[in-house]
């Protein structure tokens, strides 16, 4: 077995409760909904979608996106972007524009024929009563609110945490001590009464939430990603405000699916997608990743959309803190509409799809006039990108669709670091002139130092240097929870920390380069975990499988890895510690990596913690189909102290250039999309400490 090391981590976070729909409770409604009128836009920034299916049922979408909030400084950059995206993809699925409302304080991103307000109140709780009149059997409401959330306290006692969860539509203001609420906002239980009356005559109701309702537990230091929450205190909420004593509130009753962007107990982000000082590469990291999902899988219910989505927001890190949740009595049911999955995309003079579809400058796409193919018609390259669109070389006459037949690796971006935040008055002269030095003597290569918006945050505290994740939050999993440093350790932590950075960009790069939708039916590969407990003597206990996510010091890990497709696959293994190191696992030296048919392969490693508190880690499977003929791909050139084979296989190659430090990559390389797609599982894996 491979021995890797180990630290600390624990979640806290901010709260979406689960219950934040289903305890809405009852509320009255205004009778008109306010100024409203259809666009007339080109599609402008339609991403990677398909023709439009029909949708049997009708269905009717109220949208909310708060960007700039009137009383409040509180204003987020991705909403507008979000809920634009949002009304793409229910199109792409078949809804007609004309019944889709849309709430925006940034109408002119929207697409052509949808019906536009404002994101106030009034008009938020209109536009619900509207769908509810309008609706019938069989139809279905979507709701979708990207937004800050926060909490209040529960006068009426039906919530059972004691707060109501808000939603701060663009016109919130403060605590309002007069009626004793935050003027303005809409609580839950309105949201519920607006529910009952949509599901009361046979419709169903799907509401999907990008926001979140509390930061229990947090630090927050400067980070990447901002989150969609408000302090209570920042709304002038007295502290000493006392709730009413709590009941649970009734089950709601007809059919209802609800999204949530993240847990109970965590916060929801948005994060840039390109230069963070451009508004327009905002985007909420779960509408980000579900809308992709919806717009390319023609055929998947509520619960596989939410499972795909919490999948698509773990490729990037297993340690996250964001994972999304959902509930209802319709999960199982078929999201409405339909898409093409694997569909060419969309030519208008540019490519409808852009960096969030995966694409990159210098990539080659072939053009066709229609969506299923047949004669080529030519390529060009991929000049410029924005989020949503793509600047082509050139367009035949005629040309109507494309798809990506060379895909060039991006460039790294720089690891962008915050200055130094202290946070206790312990002496930092020896780490702070460290990282000077290091600065100065250019000994980190892909950094950017002092960065106003980094990806992530350094932090001084107990007398050594914390570094945060994207989010900028410190220890969430607990005291001593973020990876922490002396000034003797910084020479060799900080070039690792920036080549995982660039590692798990590189690995979403290839996934997305060469995938043609969401699989209904999983990866080509079954990963299987099992831990057994052991003593460090090597005494073990009985094995549990699967394993559960937290596991003892010196606890065996297995992996039982079965391919489950008729084409043979070939699996390379990888660990991250909190330490940033990369660890090949699996294959060793000289061993056979390829899998057939139904074969399985065990996988073992020793956990190890000898730190103080939970440590956070994970296993990353890494699975490429086998090519008749062709070597093995086996990938652990990956690792830190890993060397390439030079076999010259391409995804070796891709993923090698994209994971180079910024300038050192070959822009003259691409990866051709030809082979199957590289396939990323992530195990987070949680080891308690050698004391406990």
């Amino acid at each position: 077995m491979s021995r890797v090391t180990a630290a600390t981590r624990r979640m806290e976070a901010c709260q979406l409760p689960s219950q934040t729909l289903q305890s809405l409770a009852r509320g009255d409604f205004p009778n008109s909904i306010g100024p409203m009128t259809p666009r007339h836009l080109p599609l402008a920034a339609l991403t990677a979608l398909a023709l439009a299916a029909p949708v049997a049922a009708e269905t009717r979408a109220l949208l909310i996106g708060v960007g700039d909030y009137e009383y409040l400084d509180a204003d987020l950059r991705g909403p507008v972007n979000d809920v634009a995206l949002m009304a793409r993809t229910l199109m792409s699925r078949g809804v007609a524009p004309e019944d889709i409302t849309v709430l925006t304080t940034a109408p002119d991103l929207l697409p052509e024929g949808v019906v536009v307000g404002v994101p106030r109140r009034e008009a938020i709780l209109a536009g619900l009563t509207e769908a509810a009149e309008a609706t019938g059997e069989g139809d279905t409401v979507f709701f979708y609110f990207s937004g800050h959330g926060s909490q209040a306290p529960d006068l009426d006692g039906d919530d059972q945490g004691g707060y109501d969860e808000i939603l701060l539509p663009s016109d919130a203001k403060d605590w309002k001590g007069s009626v004793g609420a935050v003027e303005n906002a809409i609580l839950d239980d309105e949201l519920r009464a607006a529910a009952e009356a949509i599901m009361a005559d046979g419709a169903a109701l799907v509401a999907v939430l990008d926001a979140c309702h509390a930061a229990t537990g947090f630090r927050a230091m400067p980070g990447k990603g901002a989150a969609r929450y408000i302090e209570p205190t920042l709304l002038g909420i007295p502290e000493a405000m006392e709730a009413a004593d709590a009941r649970p509130a009734p089950a709601l009753e007809g059919d209802f699916a609800f999204l949530y962007s993240s847990q109970s107990d965590q916060r929801s982000f948005e994060y840039p997608h390109g230069d963070p000082d451009d508004p327009a590469n905002w985007y909420g990291e779960f509408t980000r990743v579900l809308t992709t999902v919806m717009a390319s899988t023609p055929d998947l219910t509520w619960d596989q959309l939410l499972a795909a989505t919490m999948d698509g927001m773990r490729k990037e890190t297993a340690t996250a803190t964001q994972t999304p949740d959902g509930e209802g009595s319709i999960m199982s049911a078929p999201v409405f509409g339909g898409a093409e999955a694997g569909a060419r995309m969309r030519v208008d003079g540019q490519l409808k799809a852009g960096s969030l579809s995966g694409l990159t400058e210098g990539s080659e796409v072939t053009f066709y006039a229609a969506a299923a193919g047949g004669a080529a018609l030519g390529t060009a390259t991929i000049t410029s990108l924005t989020p949503l669109e793509a600047t082509l070389s050139a367009v035949p006459e005629g040309a109507k669709y494309a798809e990506v037949t060379s895909l060039a690796p991006a460039e790294a971006t720089p690891l962008r670091l915050s200055a130094p935040v202290v946070a206790d008055g312990e002496d930092y002269t020896e780490i702070t002139a460290e990282l000077a030095r290091l600065q100065a003597e250019g000994l980190v290569d892909g950094v950017t130092w002092n960065a106003p918006q980094p990806d992530r945050a350094l932090v001084l505290t107990g007398g050594l240097l914390a570094i945060t994740g994207p989010d900028g939050v410190l220890d969430p999993g607990g005291p001593g929870s973020s990876p922490r440093f002396a000034a003797r350790d910084l020479a060799e932590a900080l070039p690792r920390l920036a080549q995982v950075q660039r590692l798990e960009s590189a690995l979403t790069q290839a996934e997305a380069g060469a995938k043609k939708g969401f699989t209904i039916s999983g990866p080509p590969v079954k990963v299987e975990a099992e831990m057994i407990p052991a003593t460090c003597e090597g005494e073990t206990g009985t094995p549990q499988r699967p394993a559960p996510e937290t596991v003892p010091h010196c606890a065996q890990l297995w992996l039982h890895i079965r391919n489950t497709s008729s084409k043979a696959q070939d699996v390379t293994v990888l660990y991250r510690d909190k330490s940033f190191t990369i660890t090949a696992i699996f294959p060793g030296s000289g061993a056979s990596n390829r899998l057939n048919f139904n074969e399985t392969v065990p996988v073992g490693m020793l956990m190890v913690n000898e730190g103080e508190g939970l440590a956070l880690e994970e296993v990353i499977v890494l699975v490429t189909p086998a090519e008749d003929g062709a070597p093995r791909t086996a990938l652990t050139g990956l690792a830190n102290d890993g060397q390439s084979r030079g076999t010259g296989n391409p995804m070796e190659q891709f993923i090698e250039a994209a994971a180079a430090p910024p300038g050192e990559s070959s822009r003259d390389f691409s990866f051709s999309t030809a082979p199957a797609p590289l396939t990323v599982t992530r195990i987070p894996v949680r080891i308690t400490p050698k004391d406990d």
